[in-house]
This record gives C-alpha cells, sequence and structure tokens, in this order.
C-alpha cells in the first residue's frame, strides 16, 4: 500500500513540475536552506496578460524553475502594465525582487530590478505596474522572481546563491513594437488616414486631439520615422517608402492610437 502510495505521489510531483532547472544562458539563482529549510513558494504569478498558477508547493532543492513551457507573454514598449505575485504567508519578514532582462543581454542587471520591501508576515500577494521603456530590445527575452525570507536586505543580484529560504522562477516574455500588438491594443478615437491605399502622400485627421508625436511602423515591426505633430489637427506625410503595409501610432492626449494603411 505504501508503495503504491510512493508511486501515485511521485507521478503527481513529476506532473507538477514539467518544467526545467537549468537557467542558461542565464545565471542560476537559488537558495541553501540555512540551518533549517523553510518552504517559501510563489504560487502565482501575472505581468498583462500573461499569467501562470505555479501552486502552494516549493520547487526542490535550490528552489528555482524556468517555466520553459508556456508561451511568452507579449509587452509592447512605451506601454505600462500591470503585475501581481502571490506567495505563502509562513515564515518571518520577506521580500520580493523581480527582474526583466530589457536589454536582452543575458544579464539582469541592478537597473533593471523591480523591489518590494519588508512584506509582514501573513501577506500573500503584492502588485505594482511596469513600464517597458523605448530603450528595450525587441524579442524574446527572461523575467525572474524571487520571493525570500530577509530581514533588512533586498536582493539586486540576480545571481544570488547565499539567501537562506525562499523561490525564484523564471519566465519568457517578448517585448515587441509589432503591428499585431499594435492592433490589438489600439485605442478608441476619430483619428483618420487617407486616401487607404496611398501613392505618394498620406493625409491624417487628429480631430483636436491632442497630438504630440507620431511614429510609422513597417512590417518588420520597425520604426522608420518619428516626428512631433504639435498638436496639430490635420498633418500630410509623403510616403517614399517601399510598397507594403505599415502602421501609423500617434500619442494624443487620451493615449496612444493606431491605424494601418497600405502604400502601393
Amino acid at each position: 500500500m505504501k508503495t503504491s502510495l510512493l508511486v501515485l505521489f511521485l507521478s503527481l510531483t513529476t506532473s507538477a513540475y514539467s518544467q526545467i532547472t537549468n537557467s542558461s544562458p542565464y545565471c542560476q539563482n537559488g537558495y541553501d536552506d540555512g540551518s533549517a529549510p523553510k518552504a517559501h513558494y510563489i504560487s502565482a504569478f501575472s505581468i498583462g496578460s500573461f499569467s501562470n498558477v505555479s501552486g502552494n508547493i516549493q520547487w526542490p532543492y535550490p528552489h528555482y524553475v524556468f517555466y520553459n513551457n508556456l508561451t511568452p507573454g507579449q509587452l509592447l514598449m512605451n506601454y505600462s502594465y500591470p503585475y501581481s505575485i502571490d506567495f505563502d504567508t509562513t515564515g518571518g519578514t520577506k521580500q520580493i525582487s523581480m527582474w526583466i532582462d530589457f536589454n536582452r543581454n543575458y544579464i539582469m542587471e541592478s537597473m533593471e530590478n523591480f523591489s518590494h520591501a519588508n512584506i509582514q508576515p501573513g501577506i500573500s500577494h503584492v502588485d505594482g505596474v511596469i513600464t517597458i521603456p523605448l530603450t528595450a530590445g525587441m524579442g524574446i527575452t527572461r523575467i525572474r522572481v524571487s520571493v525570500y525570507e530577509d530581514a533588512t536586505t533586498i536582493m539586486m543580484n540576480s545571481c544570488d546563491l547565499t539567501t537562506d529560504w525562499g523561490e525564484t522562477e523564471d519566465y519568457e516574455i517578448e517585448i515587441t513594437n509589432g503591428i499585431t500588438a499594435l492592433e490589438e491594443i489600439s485605442g478608441g478615437g476619430t483619428v483618420t488616414v487617407f486616401p487607404n491605399p496611398v501613392i505618394k502622400e498620406l493625409n491624417v485627421s487628429l480631430n483636436h486631439l491632442g497630438a504630440k508625436y507620431y511614429r510609422i511602423y513597417n512590417t518588420d515591426s520597425k520604426m522608420i520615422v518619428e516626428h512631433n505633430c504639435n498638436e496639430e489637427s490635420f498633418i500630410k506625410l509623403d510616403m517614399n517608402y517601399p510598397s507594403g503595409i505599415y502602421i501609423i501610432s500617434i500619442l494624443t492626449e487620451n493615449g496612444w492610437m493606431y491605424k494601418r494603411f497600405t502604400i502601393l
């Protein structure tokens, strides 16, 4: 009977742990358990529309996991996204550190760190907002989330292996300014572009929306022009670009607005 229960337990454990513990090409992070292990864990994480529920079980020693089997969440440059972290309530004062490798250099630097300090016992949730900088590199990158017990010290070094008790999770996200992402979050409003398709000159009616500046992206998600609008209500743009599909993004007093157009 004990053998059967053990087999069932191992089967359930293996099913729950279907990810990997190899952090390469990023540095390893983990915990040494000190003199007496404490089973701190991250139970759920979300950012933007991406979310994962990892459950109320601490990953085995050294308590690090890379969820490489999930579809990366997509985050758009120059946009702000809410995030949330759920974790256990046991033990003493906790700290939370999170890194996003914005420049995609495989190093999670201190300038890419977001932290919550001095989480008191009994608290099981924190949240915040992260803005994806315009200087971020486009493509797949890594986000790291660490929850750990420490009375005073915030972990700025994402490669730390000396903290006693905690858990670290890695995820992949995609940073983009691509056409798909732009269309999905396109704001409301009455921006109009014509003619569409266009051959030489594109007219953009901004309808007194207090436009600050505009950008044009091609189908390779490359920004090909950026220019001030000076709150004009109507602009004319020369379309001396190759034939294809483009996106014009316009920063107005109501936020970003996007329109798709075709150059013949």
